[in-house]
């Protein structure tokens, strides 16, 4: 009979202590800095989740050729609103993913570069912004967005000497701030933008891991700026087979010299990374399986 007791005891010790375990588990996990590099085809987008909190830059363009879509995969990562959204530029491979979230989903603030171009798509997402009552912000020298205590975003951009038909080069640039991490979003940079940044504010561009400016093209990815980030990891956002014939062969081989591990969503799928206040994990995503292949402290 006292055995019987003891067993009974034992099991509801267990099963008290079962849910109180995933409850701090839970509670724990919210502390992570979640960063998704998401394979959309050929374009960028990136979703970050924090403390109940989900932050996209960019959105990748139309699905097509059976291409994931973007609205759709944060969807599937939990996402019913978004607190941040982020447009690096206004060309339509970072645009329209966000463009069919502003139709679904609630945003509560945009930052975008706000320089005019004129395209029916980027004319809807203003649009949608007014009549959803978002609030539009623009880059200013020196900004930053603080997240939470550890977590915030130094806005290197705007960019001086560029005419506002360069889109690619008055891309916002970010570098996200986590805990001792440091991740530099760059949308489509190019070479001319490169140096400015490599001239004006090399100390901000240091980043464990760099989101390759402009899909890896062959005007961008400079040995200069490289030097100046000193990224451990890289990320190239980009369709398989794709008609600019990204990754170019000499950026890609500089990006090799320069970092330790080249990750990319036409071969990768999605890209996960985790964070917390000492140490990261990375996965990957493909046909629904995750695989973890890399750990740093």
């Amino acid at each position: 009979m006292k055995i019987k007791i003891n067993h009974f005891l034992l099991l509801v010790l267990i099963f008290s202590w079962v849910p109180t375990l995933m409850l701090l588990e839970q509670i724990r996990s919210r502390s992570f800095l979640k960063v998704y590099f998401l394979s959309v085809g050929q374009g960028d987008a990136a979703l970050l989740k924090y403390q109940g909190k989900n932050i996209v830059i960019d959105g990748g363009d139309r699905p097509h050729k059976g291409q994931p879509d973007f609205l759709k995969t944060i969807q599937a990562f939990g996402v019913d609103h978004i607190d941040l959204m982020v447009l690096s530029h206004a060309h339509a491979d970072h645009l329209y993913g966000l463009v069919q979230s502003l139709k679904t989903l609630r945003v509560t603030t945009i930052l975008e570069p706000g320089l005019k171009h004129k395209t029916e798509l980027y004319a809807l997402f203003q649009k949608l912004a007014k009549q959803h009552h978002v609030v539009v912000k623009k880059p200013e020298e020196g900004m930053t967005i603080r997240i939470g205590p550890l977590f915030m975003i130094d806005i290197l951009s705007p960019l001086q000497g560029f005419s506002e038909t360069d889109l690619n080069n008055n891309s916002l640039v970010l570098n996200v701030h986590y805990a001792k991490h440091h991740l530099l979003f760059t949308g489509d940079i190019e070479t001319p933008a490169e140096k400015v940044l490599v001239a004006e504010k090399s100390e901000r561009l240091k980043a464990d891991i760099l989101k390759v400016p402009h899909h890896c093209s062959k005007t961008s990815s400079s040995f200069a700026f490289l030097k100046a980030v000193n990224p451990k990891v890289a990320v190239i956002s980009l369709a398989k087979q794709n008609m600019y014939g990204f990754p170019h062969e000499a950026a890609f081989k500089r990006i090799e010299k320069q970092t330790g591990k080249i990750y990319r969503t036409d071969r990768d799928g999605n890209i996960q990374f985790i964070f917390n206040r000492e140490r990261s994990v990375s996965r990957t995503h493909y046909n629904h399986q995750w695989w973890r292949f890399w750990e740093s402290k």
